[in-house]
C-alpha cells in the first residue's frame, strides 16, 4: 500500500465499549474481533472510548487487544495503548469538590469520590439512603477492595478525577439542578452499566467530555474532524456522536438517540460489523 493511499486513507474510529462493543454477556463477537482486525490492517487508527476506568477497562481487554488508544473514564484520561502509556489527564481541585460535596450532602444523594488518575479506580463513598440504593451498593461490592467509606467529608482536600451520584430513574431533573449550580463542571448522564435502569450523575471538569478527548487525539494524531467515525449506544456517547463527522448507534440505544443518529443492529447482533462495513 503506497504512502500516498495511506494518507488518503487516514481515518479514526471511535468505539463505545459496553453496549456497543461489548455484547450483553461482555464477551466480544468473533466478528467484531475480525472487524478490527481488518481495519487496523487498512490503517484506521482505533480508538475506545469508555466511561470505564483503566482499571475496570483491563478487566474485559488484553493487553493484544487490537486498538490503538483508550480515551477512559468519560475522557479524563487518553492513553496509548500500544505503548501502554498515558498522554493526558483532568481533575477537579479540591475547592471545587467540597462546594458540590455540600450540595450533594443538602440533597441526601450516594455518592462517590474517585481519587486522580491513574489511581481513579479506587473511591470514597458517602451512603445517604441506609441500603436502600440497590444499583449504588451494588457497584460498593464490587469495588469493595478498593472504596472506602466516609462519614464525613472534612478531611477531603485534594484534588479528584470525578464525583458519582447514582440516581434513580425517576431523579433526572437532579442533573439540571446540578448543572445550574456548577457552570464550570461538566455534569454526565449515564445509565447505569450494571441494573441498565438507575441514571448515573458523573461530575468532571468543564471540558471533560468524550468529544473534546477526541478532539485532542486527533490534533495529536493530526486527523482532520472530516475523517472521523464513531459508535455509541446511551446519553453520555451523545457529544461524541455529535461532533464526529459520521456517527452511529446501536439499535439498543435509547430513542432518542436513534431519531438522531443513523441506526445499526444491536450489541448482541455485531451492530458495529455492520457500521463498519457501511463505511469501508
Amino acid at each position: 500500500m503506497s504512502g500516498f493511499f495511506m494518507q488518503k486513507l487516514k481515518k479514526i474510529v471511535f468505539m463505545d465499549l459496553d453496549g456497543t462493543l461489548l455484547k450483553s454477556d461482555q464477551t466480544f463477537s468473533l466478528n467484531t474481533i475480525q472487524t478490527l482486525k481488518k481495519l487496523k490492517q487498512m490503517g484506521i487508527f482505533l480508538v475506545i472510548v469508555t466511561g470505564r476506568s483503566l482499571f475496570s477497562f483491563r478487566k474485559v481487554i488484553d493487553l493484544d487487544f487490537p486498538i490503538d488508544y483508550l480515551i477512559y473514564s468519560t475522557g479524563a484520561g487518553i492513553y496509548d495503548w500500544n505503548k501502554q502509556q498515558l498522554l493526558f489527564s483532568q481533575s477537579i481541585n479540591g475547592i471545587l469538590v467540597k462546594k458540590v460535596l455540600i450540595q450533594l450532602l443538602n440533597k441526601k444523594l450516594d455518592f462517590m469520590i474517585h481519587k486522580e488518575i491513574p489511581n481513579n479506580h479506587e473511591f470514597y463513598y458517602y451512603r445517604a439512603n441506609s441500603n436502600k440504593n440497590l444499583d449504588f451498593e451494588r457497584r460498593v461490592l464490587i469495588y469493595k477492595k478498593y472504596a472506602k467509606e466516609i462519614t464525613s467529608i472534612e478531611n477531603l482536600c485534594d484534588s479528584y478525577c470525578q464525583l458519582l451520584s447514582i440516581l434513580n430513574k425517576n431523579q433526572g431533573s437532579i442533573l439540571e439542578d446540578f448543572r445550574k449550580l456548577f457552570p464550570e463542571l461538566k455534569i454526565i448522564r449515564a445509565t447505569s452499566p450494571l441494573n441498565h435502569e438507575s441514571i448515573w450523575m458523573e461530575i468532571f471538569p468543564a471540558n471533560v467530555s468524550k468529544s473534546q478527548a477526541a478532539y485532542w487525539l486527533t490534533k495529536y494524531l493530526n486527523i482532520p474532524k472530516h475523517k472521523t467515525i464513531s459508535i455509541g449506544n446511551d446519553y453520555n456517547d451523545e457529544d461524541l456522536l455529535d461532533w464526529t463527522e459520521k456517527s452511529f448507534v446501536v439499535n439498543n440505544a435509547p430513542i432518542e438517540l436513534k431519531r438522531k443518529f443513523q441506526v445499526v443492529k444491536s450489541n448482541d447482533e455485531d451492530g458495529f460489523s455492520e457500521a463498519m462495513e457501511r463505511e469501508f
